[in-house]
């Protein structure tokens, strides 16, 4: 492997690294605004008889139809495999472990997830050379992605409204409401 695509490499798994641990943190906190911006949202059209804007969009859940994985992200998931899979482990710490990983990976072959599979790949020291170029740019449309669901998350009016002052909460939900009944 080249000196070159060994840096590139290494800055990947980094980069991976970065953004899995804040999705770690910002996704829990994002599930829970949404969920109490949606309750509110529901008690305030309700209060004011109004249609709930946020109703429409239960229906208009995207299914995302992915890709199969290329040839040497199959190897890396087996590679995986055989590190995390349940019935290769012997100490009961180490299985449990193990099994979150071996069913992160599974879940991230099953949706051609080359992000999660990589990260996978990349806390378990699993070689990761074998990577095409191709591949490798793949994985930085992935990374990208990423940064742009972050994005998205922190600049989304429900996190803004989650971490508002009560008075602003309120006027975050009237807004809310009344500009999406008008469209």
């Amino acid at each position: 492997m080249s000196a070159y695509k060994k840096r590139l490499l290494k800055t990947l798994k980094f980069e991976v690294s970065c953004l899995r641990k804040e999705l770690e943190e910002i996704r829990p906190i994002f599930e829970e605004a949404c969920s109490l911006f949606g309750s509110k949202v529901a008690s305030y059209c309700s209060s004011k008889s109004v249609p709930n804007p946020l109703e429409d969009l239960k229906d208009k859940s995207k299914d995302k139809k992915s890709e199969d994985l290329n040839r040497p992200f199959k190897v890396i998931f087996r590679k995986i495999a055989v590190q995390t899979h349940p019935d290769k482990q012997v100490n009961q710490e180490k299985s449990e472990l193990s099994e979150e990983r071996y069913i992160g990976a599974t879940k991230a072959k099953e949706e051609s997830d080359v992000f999660e599979l990589f990260g996978i790949a990349s806390d378990l020291k699993i070689d990761t050379s074998e990577l095409t170029f191709d591949e490798i740019d793949s994985l930085r449309e992935a990374i990208k992605e990423k940064r742009e669901e972050i994005n998205n998350i922190y600049s989304s009016i429900v996190l803004k409204w989650y971490y508002a002052n009560n008075k602003s909460k309120e006027k975050f939900i009237k807004s809310f409401v009344e500009c999406n009944i008008s469209q």
